[in-house]
């Protein structure tokens, strides 16, 4: 009796191994087992040459950078005469993407599809005219966007702009020095990054109360900037008590001013390079209420003198930077925690404990 219990456990256990072992190969070899590779080809179709890419099977394309062809704009990346959809469509045979170009226009604004293939965007300027009207649509498709850098450094003096326009990218004015205003559509979004520094004769710039998004540097040398403002009803940004700066509604930090600034008190914080490059050259009065400065803040300006109140008890890096013959005037006696061992990054002469009396 007990021998034959013996066995049967015996088989028991040989079974359960077996299919233990069984159970192991199969996951083991499923792991082991490589998707198929395809080759993606790229046919600039006469433009610059696109390195090839390898790719597994049920995997997405990243996207290369858009191909170059003289006299042409670069419009999209076809298969079988179909707009590839780089963000959706997935690799499952070797394919070969065909490049299409259209003719370079005439007023020398190239136009480029956004990568959803629904809108067009501004990315670059090649004609002479200083009087530039972007258009609101471009082959059937809305132009909403002026891209990252596309007017920069040309000698436009006038741009018009469609209501289409929701966001201008990147330094897209920078050192456009003979713009001194632009009129900014109603429906814009966003600005982002120094869209309009180095525009050295721009004397004023309104901010739609459309506008959701800033960034630092906005007007960042611009020397002749007298008129900064937000327009009224704008919940993100404001320009309170006519300051002549653009301050963010929520945090009370001003992101960028003028040389006709007046920094209103309850403003708790000056922004990174709010007033860099802006020609002031008297002192600007900083209130009791500003406890932050920003790195840049007041960098490349020419004023004799300014007085840090003792409320500050944060400073960015290089504030200063490239002012000369400024002479610093700080309500504390010595540097705070909170401010940068570079803060004063160009050495200027510092008095410290000082009493405006």
């Amino acid at each position: 009796m007990i021998n034959q219990t013996y066995k049967k456990n015996t088989r028991w256990h040989i079974v359960l191994i077996l299919s233990l072992l069984y159970f192991i190969t199969v996951i083991y070899f499923a792991g082991c087992t490589t998707n198929q590779k395809f080759t993606v080809t790229f046919n600039s179709n006469g433009g610059s040459h696109i390195e090839s890419r390898i790719v597994e099977e049920g995997k997405t394309i990243y996207k290369p950078s858009n191909p170059e062809k003289q006299g042409y704009v670069f419009d999209a990346w076809y298969f079988d005469d179909q707009k590839w959809d780089f963000k959706n469509q997935k690799v499952t045979q070797d394919i070969t993407l065909v490049a299409k170009w259209f003719l370079q226009p005439a007023d020398g604004i190239i136009y480029m599809l956004n990568d959803d293939y629904s809108t067009y965007y501004v990315d670059d300027y090649l004609g002479t005219s200083t009087e530039v009207t972007i258009s609101s649509t471009y082959r059937g498709l809305p132009v909403n966007e002026i891209g990252s850098w596309a007017f920069s450094d040309t000698n436009i003096r006038n741009i018009n702009l469609p209501d289409s326009i929701i966001s201008i990218g990147d330094c897209a004015f920078q050192g456009c020095d003979y713009l001194t205003t632009i009129d900014l559509p109603n429906n814009l979004l966003e600005i982002v990054g120094g869209a309009f520094q180095n525009c050295d004769r721009l004397q004023s710039l309104l901010i739609p109360k459309s506008v959701t998004k800033l960034s630092p540097f906005l007007t960042a040398r611009c020397r002749n900037l007298t008129s900064l403002a937000v327009e009224e009803g704008n919940i993100y940004y404001d320009s309170r008590n006519n300051c002549n700066a653009i301050i963010e509604t929520k945090t009370n930090e001003l992101i960028d001013g003028c040389r006709n600034t007046i920094i209103p008190y309850g403003v708790s914080s000056i922004g990174n390079g709010a007033f860099e490059g802006k020609n002031l050259q008297k002192m600007i009065s900083i209130p009791n209420s500003i406890v932050k400065i920003g790195s840049l803040a007041f960098a490349d300006n020419a004023f004799f003198n300014i007085i840090i109140p003792s409320s500050v008890t944060e400073m960015g890096t290089s504030v200063f930077e490239n002012c000369l013959n400024l002479t610093i005037y700080c309500e504390i006696s010595s540097r705070p925690d909170g401010w940068s061992k570079t803060w004063n990054s160009s050495h200027n002469q510092v008095i410290w404990n000082y009493t405006n009396s």
